[in-house]
C-alpha cells in the first residue's frame, strides 16, 4: 500500500489515483477529550505486521507479515488464529472473563477515554497496538439469530436461545446476518474506533464493518477463499492485549451496554432486493442507473410525505491526487416536478388519500422524468470533477473560523512517499495481482448479500444500494421510534416507485412512437431513460 500508482479499471469517468486506500490500514480513530483525533499511521511500529482478534471480547494480535510487509503464508497465520482460540478457550475454562472494553467505543469519548489511559501505562500500551495493528478481526462464538434483533412484528431483542434456526437466505437469515456486522447484541466483540473489521460467526458467515473516518466509501469486492491444511511454524507468533480497569470504568462499560442496547433495539433494518430489472434495462452510461435509483427514492419519500426532501449522496473525486468525496444534491426542481405529476400515477394512485388519479399519461411524465435524470446525472459529474459546492463550503467556514492546525495528529503526508505525490512513478506490480486467487476473487459489489448504513436522522432513512445488471438491492434503515418511518412501508413505496418508472419509460415510447417526435432538452425521449 505504500507504492501507490493509477487503477484505471475502478471507474468510468476516469482515473482513480489509490492513495486513499492505504488509509484503511493501519490507523483508527483514537478518543480525545472534545474532538477525536486520527491515530498517527507510524510504518515502523512494532504493531504494523499485526492484526488485532477479539473473541469473547479478550483482545489479542498476531504477526501476519514480515517486517517488509510480505505476508506470512496462510498456514502460518491460520496456525496463529487457532492458537488464540485455544488461548481463550483455557481462560473461560479457568473462570476468567474479559472486561469489555471495547463497549466504550460505543459510548460518548469524554466519559471514559483520559481515565482509562490514567489507570495503567499497560492500557496505553493496548491502545497503542490496537492503534497500530493494520486491521481487527472479530470472531464471534455464536450464530447471530432473529431473536437477537428487533422487528417489526417485535420491535425489541430476545436472547432467547430456543428459536429455531432460519432457512439459509430467508428474510430472517439474511437480517440476523446484516444486523450483527454492524451491531452484534450488546456491541460486544467489536472495537468501533477501528478502521476496518471483519467480522465471522460460528457459522462462517462473514462480514464487513468500517470507520471510515480516515478514508472515503471503499469499493467492496467478494473474496475467495481455499481450505488450508495446517502446520506448526514453529513461532508463537501471537500476544494478549489486557486492561488494567477500576469500577468506575466497568460503570461507564455497563452504562455503556445499555445506551448501546437501547439503540440496536431501535434500529429498524430491511432489505428490497428487487429483481424486475436494474441496470441493463435502465440503461449506460454508469451515471444513469445512480441517477434513476435517486429518482425512484425522492418519487417514494414523495408518496409517502407530501413533500421533497434534501439528499446526502456521496460521489467519489479519486480521480484527484488525495481526493475523497464531494455531495451530489439530489434535490432539484426537475426531481421536484416529475414526483408532483408522477406521485398519484400508476401504484400511487391507490396510495393517494384523494383515491383518485391525475390526469397525466406517460406522454408528459417521460420529459419530466428524462428532466431529473439528465440534471443527477450533470450535477454528478461536475462533482466528481471538483465542482461541487459542499466541500468548497466546508473549506470556506475552515477558513473563516481560523482554527490553528494540529499537523501532530495528522496522517503521514503525501510527500513522505514518492510515489503519492507523484502518481506517475513507477513501481513494480506486486505478486498479489497475478496470483490466480486473486483474479478468482474479483467481482462486482452487487455480489454481497447486503451492505448498508443507520439513518443520522431520527425521522429519516439511511440507504444504501447496489446495481447490478438484472436487480438493485437497497438496504434501508430507520427508527421504530420515529412514527413518521417505516423501512417496511418504505420497502414498498420504493418497490412502486420502481415498477411506475418502468411503466412510465415503456408506456411514455409507445405513446410518441404514435405522434410526433420529441425531444426534451435536444435530447431525444428514448425508452429506459437514455441520454
Amino acid at each position: 500500500m505504500v507504492n501507490q500508482h493509477p487503477d484505471p479499471d475502478t471507474t468510468r469517468t476516469g482515473v482513480w489515483l489509490l492513495t486513499d486506500t492505504e488509509k484503511m490500514f493501519n490507523t483508527c480513530r483514537f478518543p480525545r477529550a472534545g474532538a477525536d483525533v486520527l491515530a498517527t499511521r507510524n510504518p515502523q511500529s512494532v504493531h504494523a505486521q499485526d492484526v488485532m482478534i477479539m473473541l469473547h471480547d479478550f483482545v489479542y494480535t498476531i504477526r501476519v507479515c514480515e517486517d517488509d510487509r510480505t505476508p506470512l503464508p496462510v498456514q502460518t497465520i491460520e496456525n496463529r488464529i487457532r492458537a488464540v482460540v485455544l488461548d481463550v478457550i483455557e481462560r473461560i475454562e479457568a473462570v476468567e472473563s474479559a472486561v469489555p472494553v471495547g463497549i466504550l467505543t460505543s459510548d460518548d469519548r469524554d466519559r471514559w477515554t483520559e481515565h482509562l489511559h490514567s489507570l495503567s501505562p499497560a492500557n496505553a500500551s493496548t491502545l497503542r497496538a490496537i492503534n497500530e495493528s493494520i486491521m481487527a478481526l472479530s470472531l464471534d462464538h455464536y450464530t447471530a439469530m432473529p431473536c437477537h434483533y428487533p422487528t417489526p412484528t417485535s420491535p425489541s431483542s430476545s436472547q432467547s436461545s430456543h428459536a429455531s434456526v432460519p432457512a439459509l437466505d430467508s428474510d430472517a437469515e439474511f437480517h440476523a446476518h446484516l444486523h450483527n456486522t454492524r451491531s452484534p447484541p450488546q456491541a460486544r466483540n467489536r472495537w468501533f474506533d477501528k478502521c476496518l473489521t471483519l467480522s465471522l460467526e460460528r457459522n462462517t458467515r462473514a462480514g464487513a464493518m468500517g470507520e471510515h473516518t480516515s478514508y472515503s466509501d471503499p469499493v467492496p469486492h467478494p473474496l475467495t477463499l481455499e481450505e488450508t491444511h495446517l502446520r506448526d511454524d514453529g513461532e508463537k507468533g501471537w500476544s494478549r492485549l489486557d486492561w488494567v480497569t477500576d469500577q468506575r470504568i466497568e460503570s461507564q462499560i455497563r452504562e455503556a451496554e445499555g445506551q448501546a442496547q437501547a439503540l440496536i433495539d431501535d434500529s429498524e433494518a430491511g432489505v428490497l432486493d428487487f429483481r424486475e430489472y436494474g441496470a441493463d434495462w435502465i440503461g449506460s452510461p454508469a451515471s444513469l442507473p445512480d441517477a434513476y435509483a435517486q429518482l425512484a427514492l425522492q418519487l417514494a419519500w414523495y408518496r409517502s410525505r407530501g413533500v421533497l426532501t434534501a439528499t446526502y449522496k456521496t460521489v467519489l473525486t479519486r480521480m484527484f491526487n488525495a481526493g475523497r468525496t464531494e455531495c451530489v444534491r439530489s434535490a432539484s426542481v426537475e426531481r421536484l416536478n416529475f414526483v408532483q405529476a408522477a406521485k398519484e400515477w400508476g401504484r400511487g394512485a391507490s396510495r393517494s388519500a384523494e383515491g383518485g388519479q391525475h390526469e397525466v399519461g406517460p406522454r408528459a411524465l417521460l420529459p419530466l422524468l428524462q428532466r431529473a435524470i439528465q440534471t443527477h446525472a450533470r450535477r454528478t459529474r461536475e462533482a466528481a470533477t471538483g465542482r461541487g459546492i459542499d466541500r468548497h463550503l466546508l473549506g470556506l467556514k475552515l477558513m473563516l473560523e481560523e482554527l490553528p492546525v494540529d499537523t501532530s495528529t495528522s496522517a503521514s503526508s503525501p510527500s513522505d512517499f514518492p510515489s503519492i505525490s507523484n502518481p506517475t512513478h513507477p513501481s513494480a506490480t506486486h505478486p498479489l495481482f497475478t496470483d490466480p486467487l486473486f483474479a478468482r476473487s474479483q467481482g462486482a459489489g452487487y455480489n454481497f448479500r447486503g451492505t448498508g448504513f443507520g439513518s443520522p436522522w431520527e425521522d429519516g432513512y439511511g440507504i444504501n444500494y447496489l446495481i447490478a445488471p438484472d436487480r438493485i438491492k437497497f438496504c434501508v434503515e430507520s427508527k421504530f421510534s420515529s412514527p413518521l418511518t417505516s423501512t417496511n412501508k418504505f420497502k414498498q413505496y420504493l418497490a412502486d416507485a420502481l415498477l411506475d418508472m418502468q411503466a412510465i419509460c415503456e408506456a411514455g415510447e409507445v405513446e410518441l412512437k404514435g405522434g410526433k417526435n420529441e425531444s426534451v432538452g435536444g435530447v431525444e425521449t428514448r425508452v429506459q431513460a437514455r441520454l
